[in-house]
């Protein structure tokens, strides 16, 4: 059968189809979707009139409903949450290894509320949240930053912070907001 033709999908087409002119693309449409196709229009279909639309309506009642309830239980919670809680204890800094919270009673045992701020034993340590102490106040080669006494330049001859120690701090630093998403 030389005049046979196959197409993927397994429809076989006489020869007399192979000869026929091929359809047009409204030719198509007409096949695809009949009667249908001539009698759309967006125009006929749609509400908007004169460019507004006139009939207006909610359309999701039930998902404005969830909304406004977890608006209201999102202002509710963050308002017991800061009647209840201590927000300044959560983000105040905590010394390492010993774990103690700077400016804060620790329980029974350790009263830091005299040292609120963190000082940091050395600047050059690739990191160095490792070993750190509270203290009464920063240094005077210290900025305070949040309660963090970080390490500055100055032109004062007692500072014994060195450029490379503040350079080793700030690359320190910087590689540990880099280390996970919410420093980044």
């Amino acid at each position: 059968m030389p005049n046979k033709v196959s197409y993927e999908g397994g429809d076989d087409f006489k020869a007399a189809d192979v000869d026929a002119p091929p359809k047009s693309k409204q030719d198509k449409k007409l096949d695809k979707y009949g009667d249908d196709m001539g009698n759309f229009s967006v125009a006929g279909n749609s509400k908007i009139k004169d460019g507004i639309v006139k009939e207006r309506g909610c359309t999701d009642v039930i998902c404005l409903g969830l909304f406004i309830v977890f608006l209201i239980s999102m202002i509710s919670f963050t308002s017991y949450c800061f009647a209840e809680g201590d927000v300044a204890k959560y983000i105040a800094p905590v010394s390492y290894p010993d774990l103690l919270i700077c400016g804060h009673k620790n329980g029974n045992m350790t009263d830091m509320t005299d040292k609120p701020y963190l000082r940091f034993n050395s600047y050059i340590t690739a990191k160095p949240f490792d070993s750190t102490v509270c203290a009464k106040n920063c240094g005077s080669c210290e900025e305070s930053v949040a309660h963090y006494c970080i390490p500055i330049l100055s032109g004062n001859k007692t500072c014994t912070s060195t450029e490379k120690e503040v350079k080793a701090f700030k690359k320190s630093f910087k590689n540990i907001l880099n280390s996970n998403a919410a420093g980044k």
